[in-house]
């Protein structure tokens, strides 16, 4: 693609929104609503993409003291991206967003959601969404089933963003309300209660301590990127989108894990690009998918 030049009806994209979670945030909470199938969830409108991101096999990932391997942060341990369809989540429902693509005018330069359209003057230029999220997210292995960042990896040396931004973290969760929310601040490292989507979307390891028969039904919520990332990497390398296609929708996750990532590795990774269109609602546009990650829940117990 040429470029990517912004205007209306869809706002120029932005980088990351840069919002950090509070585990405090179920104060003054707004009011849920019946989801598409018929389940009380906060509503949101947003689209994304998930692509798979391929590492320079001549620069060895390093590990750390206890034999673990550890994400890299400099771009130049990125060489290519796999790309994904563009799908869209409407208060329940995946569909496939049809026209909208992904657009990076180069490799190692931010990228963004875009369509097609013509100008005033009748040429081709790409519009772009508004990026709410950039997550890049990894299958480590069983002893780290997931290690994401809140940032594109490709595009910045983490090095030099500020907290929270600047490194990787483990997979926790803030465990409240009947719902495991999956932030970096979570603080448990465990779910809150029994879940049908424990092994065949998150790993077993994330398992509550507590005996299972005792335990309630925990829906999966919390940082959205973070949760399309461990989506992607529960199906085989080249089939990412099958996740979206035919395993999530009702906010129920209906696949299997399909790959799983050896201790010997090599790991897997992906770029998860989520956004929404800013005209809806400006000045305001980021409140809905907020709401959603602080009070909703992507996939029922």
């Amino acid at each position: 693609m040429s470029g990517v030049r912004s205007g209306q009806p869809l706002a120029p994209s932005s980088s990351s929104s840069n919002v950090l979670k509070s585990k405090n945030h179920h104060k003054g909470a707004p009011k849920a609503q019946k989801s598409s199938k018929g389940y009380d969830n906060m509503p949101a409108d947003f689209w994304f993409v998930v692509n798979e991101l391929m590492l320079d096999e001549e620069k060895p990932l390093q590990p750390d003291q206890w034999g673990n391997i550890v994400p890299p942060i400099y771009p130049n341990y990125y060489i290519g991206e796999r790309i994904g369809r563009v799908f869209r989540y409407q208060n329940g429902t995946v569909t496939e967003a049809e026209g909208f693509e992904w657009c990076r005018p180069q490799w190692g330069g931010p990228g963004s959601i875009s369509y097609p359209a013509r100008d005033e003057s009748g040429n081709l230029v790409f519009y772009s969404l508004t990026t709410y999220s950039s997550s890049t997210v990894f299958d480590l292995g069983p002893f780290c089933p997931c290690a994401y960042a809140m940032a594109d990896a490709t595009a910045t040396d983490m090095n030099m963003l500020a907290a929270p931004y600047d490194r990787f973290y483990a997979l926790q969760f803030d465990n409240r309300d009947g719902t495991s929310r999956a932030f970096f601040n979570g603080g448990a490292k465990y779910i809150a209660g029994a879940a049908n989507w424990l092994g065949r979307l998150v790993s077993s390891a994330y398992r509550h301590p507590g005996t299972q028969e005792s335990l309630v039904p925990t829906a999966l919520g919390g940082e959205i990127g973070t949760i399309l990332g461990l989506m992607a990497l529960a199906e085989r390398q080249g089939r990412t989108d099958h996740a979206f296609l035919s395993h999530w929708n009702g906010s129920k996750w209906q696949g299997i894990r399909q790959h799983y990532v050896s201790p010997h590795g090599p790991p897997r990774v992906v770029l998860v690009s989520v956004a929404v269109d800013s005209s809806q609602n400006p000045g305001h546009e980021f409140d809905s998918i907020r709401n959603f990650e602080n009070y909703g829940y992507a996939v029922l117990g």
